[in-house]
């Protein structure tokens, strides 16, 4: 079974200094974990896993699950290095999980793009309404409607 995410707003949710919602890509360098699940940046915003992300993706490993990511969230200017996206995978840990495309686009990309050639049958999590209604057209996708995930575990119960 493949399983492919999103990032920004599904596997975490990240906010300015005054608790406004923002891209992980307007995260400032230098990053720093704070606890596994807290991430700052150099002017105060902040990246949070989702509850539960870490264990779901665990359990989809334990199950030998193919895991990927494919995010739209990547800077225009920045090399992999200076990624925000990238570096939160890193250090939240959840890069050990990843063992499928692992894809961080641009915004001016579909994903649906990024899938046509997909063949698999693929549970494809996302919390934005308009990727939803655009990856309807794509028959092998299972799509999970992100946007109503405040905690991953109720998914555990249900595996």
């Amino acid at each position: 079974m493949i399983h492919i995410f999103d990032l920004d707003k599904t596997l975490w949710e990240t906010f300015d200094k005054h608790g406004n919602s923002i891209w992980a890509k307007q995260l400032i360098f230098p990053i720093k974990l704070e606890n596994e699940d807290l991430v700052l940046d150099d002017v105060g915003s902040r990246c949070k896993l989702k509850p539960g992300a870490r264990e779901y993706l665990k359990s989809l490993k334990a199950r030998d699950c193919q895991i990927g990511y494919l995010s739209v969230g990547r800077h225009w200017s920045l090399g992999d290095e200076h990624q925000p996206s990238l570096a939160l995978i890193n250090l939240f840990g959840l890069q050990e999980y990843f063992n499928y495309v692992q894809i961080l686009g641009y915004k001016t990309n579909k994903k649906s793009q990024y899938l046509l050639a997909e063949t698999e049958k693929i549970t494809f999590y996302d919390d934005d309404a308009n990727v939803i209604q655009d990856l309807k057209q794509l028959s092998n996708l299972h799509i999970i409607d992100a946007s109503k995930i405040s905690d991953w575990r109720h998914l555990l119960k249900n595996d």
